[in-house]
């Protein structure tokens, strides 16, 4: 994902991204199922529900996800 340019990141949203994004996002962050929801624009229980069933994103969601995910790839390799 970090290495997606923008074109190719709205391909792949509007493809589908699995939940999986946010719950890996979710284990590098160290965040709570209620703080990795509101990265997203969810309630947490329906991130819960839908974490459990795998899920994909709504297109909105997921836009939020992969700019965080992008977001963390670029401070990592900027560290």
């Amino acid at each position: 994902m970090a290495n997606w340019d923008d074109a190719t990141a709205n391909v792949k949203i509007r493809q589908g991204i699995s939940v999986a994004l946010v719950v890996r996002l979710q284990e590098l962050l160290g965040l709570t199922g209620a703080q990795a929801a509101r990265l997203i624009g969810r309630s947490r229980s329906t991130y819960s529900r839908h974490r459990n069933q795998d899920k994909e994103l709504d297109v909105p969601e997921a836009e939020r996800a992969v700019r965080y995910a992008r977001l963390l790839a670029l401070a990592a390799e900027t560290l």
